[in-house]
């Protein structure tokens, strides 16, 4: 398990609660489920087994990273 914290202001810590919301329904739409955590809400939870193939690894960094980027408003890297 992997999880990833995120907010809306580094000096605050202000929790991204809506943001991150938004980010695993995307990724939910893309085909990735993605578990939401913490106190806040706010942390992203990845569970992947030890044993997942590059590619099955690689597509769902993927469709993470372009949820992401969505939600923050930036151009998604592309990388292939």
């Amino acid at each position: 398990m992997a999880g990833m914290e995120l907010v809306r202001d580094r000096k605050t810590k202000v929790p991204a609660d809506t943001e991150t919301a938004r980010i695993l329904a995307l990724a939910r739409d893309r085909g990735l489920l993605l578990l939401r955590s913490g106190m806040h809400h706010n942390v992203i939870r990845t569970l992947m087994p030890l044993t997942i193939p590059d590619d099955q690894l690689m597509e769902g960094l993927d469709i993470l990273g372009a949820s992401l980027a969505e939600v923050a408003g930036v151009p998604a890297r592309s990388e292939k």
